[in-house]
């Protein structure tokens, strides 16, 4: 069974069984010439509601986030992520870059678990904390 479903922060997704697919990174796969190294999907105009093909582009992690600063959709700031165990004891970490030096667990799992595509990342439930720090790197 297919079934269709919208994250908060706006990108729909398809599930198929346990399997869960961002839709745009689905069009971009079937309609868009990917070039070597260019592994993100990025939203031509901001809008990740905005799936069409044409609105879509391959490219690097840092030309995705240089667009993002340049569309004013993110302004270099940086969440704090916090680790959540089955025994309710927390810990929180300055960013996923942090969180993965600190205890080995990749931070691309961390974030699919903030960003609610899996449900738990090394054994542990993790989530972005509201509160944003100013990024000084």
């Amino acid at each position: 069974m297919i079934s269709q479903g919208s994250l908060s922060i706006g990108y729909f997704r398809v599930c198929s069984g346990y399997q869960k697919y961002m839709v745009h990174h689905l069009v971009a796969l079937t309609f868009c010439l990917k070039e070597q190294g260019k592994d993100y999907v990025n939203h031509i105009d901001g809008n990740p509601t905005n799936n069409k093909a044409s609105n879509l582009e391959w490219c690097t992690q840092k030309e995705n986030m240089q667009h993002a600063i340049h569309l004013e959709l993110w302004n270099g700031y940086k969440c704090i992520v916090k680790q959540i165990s089955d025994n309710g004891v927390t810990q929180e970490f300055l960013s996923l870059k942090e969180t993965e030096r600190a205890t080995g667990i990749k931070s691309q799992n961390i974030g699919a678990v903030c960003r609610n595509i899996v449900s738990q990342a090394g054994g542990y439930h993790w989530k972005y904390v509201n509160t944003i720090i100013h990024n000084k790197d």
